[in-house]
This record gives C-alpha cells, sequence and structure tokens, in this order.
C-alpha cells in the first residue's frame, strides 16, 4: 500500500442535518418507527432516565467487595448472561439502523482515562459526526481481552485521523472498567453495559457472548460492517483492529471521493512521484530539507510504533523534473524522503531494497555499505582551541561542510553526527576511507581553520556484528567490536592527526603517493588484543 503525502484543500464542513434519539429505559413502538423514512433516524423526543431503571442498575453493582469475590462473580454473571440470557430479537444486520433501540440511546458514565473523562458517553450522540467502533470483549479479567484493549489503545490514533471513534463494551462494573482503564491508559471510552441492552441489540445467540465482536457504525447510524472470531484462536484481538481499521480508512477514502468536487492538490506532480518510487507494502513520506520528520509522525507506543528508514534526498524543479517546482523561478527543492513503517511490520526493511528509480536520490540507508560485508568506519572527532567560543564554532561547522563535499566525492556514508563535526562515516574500502581522511585534512589546512580547530581521526575495517536504521534518524547505523574500535582509535589521535588500524593486507592495497607509518601495537578498551595501528600522511 502507497500512502500520498500532500496538502489537501477541503470544502468547509457540511453539517448533516440529522435528529439524534436519546432515550432512556423504554423501547420506541412499531408506529414511530415505520412513520419515519427509510435512511434517516426518526424525530423522536428525549427522554430522562426512568427512575425504574436507576433502580434495576443500582441493585446490579451490589457486589462482593473482595478481589477474589468480584472477580469470580464478575466471570459468572458473564457465562450466565452468555447462556440464558434471552435477546427477544433477531441480531442487527449490515445495513440496518440502529438509533431505535433504547440501549443506543442512553448515556453511560466516561472512563477515567478517555478524553470524556467526567462527562458521559451516548452512542446516538456520534450520530452525523463520527464512525463508531464498538468492539465487545468478554470481560478485562481474562488475558486475550488485554491484549484486544491494547492494540485498540496503540491504533487508537489512527482511528481518531480518520474520523472514527472507539468504544469498548463488556458486562464488567463500572468500578472494575474504571480500574482496567487506568491500568492500560485507554484513550477511549469503556460502557459497562449491566442492563445488556447494547448486546441485546447485536447478538441474535446465547452463545454469542463466548465470540469476540467488533461492529462498525456509519456517520448515519447504520451498520456497515461486524467481524466476528471465537474466543482463544483469534490472536487476542490483533486482526479485529486490523479488519475495523481497513474498513475505517476505505470508509474515509470513499467519502473524500464523494467530495472530489470540492478538493484540489497542491504538488500533485510531487505526489504521483513518490508513489512511483516507492516499493510494494511501503509508505513513502515527502517532507521539505530539514524539517524534524517526528514533528508529522503519530506518537504510538507497541506495535503500532513508528519504524523509520531514510531514503536520502531528492531534488525537484523546473529543470530536472518537468511539472514539478516553480517554472517561473526556475530553482530547484530538496526533499527528504523517509520510509515509515509500523515497528510489527518492520521485517519488511531487512530486505534493503532501495526505491524505484532510485538515481535520483542520494544519500538513502541502503545505499550505504552493506552490514553483512566488511565495512570501514571512520571518526572524527573535533578539538578546539578555546572551547565555546563563537569563532570555534564557525570553524566547526566550516569543518562540517568541507567534510560532507569530500564525503560524497569519495564515495562514503554518514551515518550520523554528534555535536558539530563530530562524524561516524562508513566505506566500502580502506582506500576510500584514508583518501577521504587525508584530503579532509588537507582542505582543513588550507581553509586556515586549522589555527582555531584540530580534527582527530580514527579508521577501523572489518565486518560488523550487524546493522539496521537508526530509531530516530533512520539512517543506517552499525553496531560491533569493529565499530568501537574505530571510534577509540580516534580518541587515541591528536588533533590534525588520522591513526588507522590496519591488517598487512590493508596496507599492500595501499593508495600510490599517501604516506603511512607503523605506530606498533596499542591495547584499546574492550578490544581483546593488541591492534597494529598506522598514521596516515
Amino acid at each position: 500500500m502507497v500512502v500520498q503525502v500532500g496538502t489537501l484543500m477541503m470544502p468547509r464542513d457540511r453539517r448533516a442535518r440529522l435528529a439524534a434519539a436519546v432515550c432512556e429505559g423504554k423501547s420506541f413502538s412499531e408506529t414511530r418507527c415505520e412513520e419515519a423514512e427509510e435512511n434517516e433516524p426518526p424525530e423522536l423526543e428525549s427522554f430522562s432516565t426512568l427512575q425504574e431503571f436507576k433502580n434495576t442498575d443500582n441493585e446490579r453493582q451490589v457486589e462482593d467487595r473482595s478481589p477474589e469475590g468480584r472477580a469470580v462473580k464478575g466471570i459468572v454473571m458473564q457465562l450466565a448472561h452468555s447462556f440464558f440470557a434471552t435477546t427477544g430479537r433477531a441480531e442487527a444486520e449490515v445495513g440496518d439502523p440502529l438509533w431505535s433501540h433504547p440501549a443506543w440511546g442512553r448515556s453511560y458514565a466516561a472512563t477515567i482515562c478517555s478524553a470524556y473523562c467526567g462527562g458521559r458517553v451516548s452512542p446516538a450522540s456520534y450520530l452525523g459526526k463520527k464512525v463508531l467502533v464498538l468492539f465487545f470483549y468478554f470481560t478485562d479479567k481474562t488475558w486475550g481481552c488485554v491484549m484486544e484493549a491494547k492494540y485498540f489503545r496503540d491504533y487508537y490514533m489512527l482511528f481518531q485521523a480518520h474520523g472514527a471513534e472507539v468504544i469498548g463494551v463488556s458486562l464488567d462494573g463500572r468500578s472494575s472498567q474504571q480500574a482496567f482503564s487506568s491500568g492500560l491508559q485507554l484513550p477511549y471510552p469503556l460502557i459497562s453495559d449491566v442492563p445488556g441492552g447494547l448486546h441485546r441489540i447485536f447478538s441474535g445467540s446465547r452463545l454469542d457472548q463466548l465470540t469476540r465482536r467488533t461492529y462498525i457504525v456509519s456517520k448515519t447510524g447504520h451498520l456497515v460492517d461486524k467481524y466476528t472470531t471465537t474466543l482463544g484462536i483469534d490472536g487476542k484481538g490483533h486482526p479485529h483492529v486490523m479488519h475495523a481499521l481497513e474498513k475505517v480508512q476505505d470508509m474515509w477514502n470513499s467519502e473524500r471521493l464523494r467530495e472530489e468536487s470540492g478538493i484540489g492538490y497542491r504538488g500533485a506532480a510531487l505526489c504521483r512521484q513518490v508513489c512511483e518510487m516507492a516499493r510494494e507494502r511501503t509508505i513513502l513520506v515527502a517532507l521539505p530539507a530539514g524539517r524534524d520528520v517526528w514533528d508529522d509522525l503519530p506518537s504510538l507506543r507497541g506495535p503500532a510504533r513508528p519504524c523509520l528508514v531514510d531514503f536520502g534526498n531528492l531534488e525537484v524543479g523546473s529543470g530536472s523534473s518537468p511539472g514539478l517546482g516553480d517554472p517561473k523561478a526556475g530553482f530547484v527543492i530538496k526533499y527528504s524522503l523517509y520510509g515509515v513503517l509500523p515497528s510489527v511490520l518492520a521485517d519488511r526493511w531487512k530486505t534493503r531494497e532501495g526505491l524505484r528509480g532510485a538515481h535520483r536520490v542520494n544519500g538513502g540507508a541502503f545505499q550505504a555499505p552493506d552490514p553483512a560485508s566488511r565495512v570501514t568506519f571512520v571518526f572524527t572527532f573535533v578539538h578546539a582551541a578555546a572551547m565555546g567560543s563563537s569563532d570555534c564554532l564557525d570553524s566547526a561547522i566550516t569543518w562540517a561542510d568541507l567534510a560532507r563535499q569530500e564525503l560524497l566525492h569519495r564515495g562514503g556514508y554518514e551515518c550520523q553526527e554528534v555535536g558539530e563535526g563530530n562524524f561516524m562515516l562508513a566505506f566500502d574500502n580502506v582506500p576510500a576511507a584514508v583518501v577521504f581522511c587525508a584530503e579532509a585534512q588537507r582542505r582543513v589546512s588550507e581553509s586556515g581553520e586549522d589555527k582555531r580547530i584540530g580534527v582527530a581521526m580514527g579508521v577501523a575495517s572489518g565486518v560488523p556484528a550487524y546493522g539496521k536504521p537508526h530509531s530516530k534518524t533512520g539512517r543506517q547505523d552499525y553496531f560491533g567490536k569493529v565499530v568501537n574500535l574505530a571510534a577509540r582509535v580516534a580518541k587515541r589521535a591528536k588533533p590534525g592527526q588520522v591513526l588507522a588500524a590496519l591488517t598487512q593486507q590493508d596496507t599492500q592495497k595501499w593508495p600510490q603517493g599517501l604516506a603511512i607509518h607503523n605506530m606498533g601495537k596499542m591495547a584499546f578498551k574492550g578490544i581483546g588484543k593488541r591492534t597494529e595501528v598506522y598514521q596516515v600522511g
């Protein structure tokens, strides 16, 4: 699946003229429902809570005060309801309106962690406003129901972004649901359906309570989808979350298409180009260069936490890509490309497949040396003559610019920059790495910046233990003993000096005209044996 990223200009919100029926305790008469139009909720008056219902509700709230007693009695009550309670009517089918049911108009106390804390929640109140996703769970005392609630929590922001509200429904008491919501920090409300009104709307069998059920209700109050699985063999609710999210996204996209006459895109050509570059089953995001991608990503946890891959920079403009940029101004715009997937799907990046048409993109994580092969690492550390002075900071910035220019020329890869000018770099071979170091030092000296700063460099080559994109930047990162050795060699070097931990085989393919001096064997922390170190230049 590919997601287009662009600026969407929507028309002003259209207010749907829907009459919400809020009624508690008694069902509507058959005559009133038949008089209503087929696709429009009946215009009924609002009733207050009946005193007789209050009494019934209070009686059901009486329970054993011991934790063990509450848990056992809660499960027994659920089982009793499953086997002995009768519905008195057939279950709601896809396409049926739900506003005529009294339980649909009833208001329920919101759980403490939801956005409705301190208020009341009524399914009828969402008519004309949001799509509803109702998941019915057996009880908060089973592990499968706990996991289902967590999955809905982790994906909640995606439901919200597509105009949907999530509500959990069970036969647990209010106090039990409050503790459940607080313990898991659930952002959506839970409904304690103690009278069983909502269950009777959707349940056509006494055994339905022993299944995991999810229902989706449209803005017009019609049931549009239902998904049912058997407890214990249904993946602990994760398939329900994925099915509901896919359905909600389809409804959202369909609604956008119906309003197509009022939609306009900016940068449609860029969206099309980005989509053409994306691989199957991935999401590719284009942002203006220099913008922090995490400002635009949702703060999700668990399996929905974003996993990032930096695919490099894309330059577009009137000269390089027709239809992109400003044809009158004739300038080039730089965009940063990021692959984004939920962490549960992050294995899709293991193939290290680049983008389609990757010749137009430079500096991507998968263009870095393969972590499964031999890699040469370079660490640089900037030493200032007078720490903290503005002149030294300006010199460090100048050095960073010079280093990136030389890196691009020598085919190296910038893994990360810690502070100004302190780099971790990767090269495919030793000659390219040492030539980079020598030329970078020469350019610093010619620029005169060596009077204010000195750059110490360390080189080491080997096969890293493993590599993966950095969790924050998406840049290719490496781990293992050879990486630690390169960093420690750089720390041992003096300002303006290049030290390299090399083997005899590395020195046999040495670049012509580049001086090398054997410094002998040195011991480094965390490295088992003493290592042969050479001074370059």
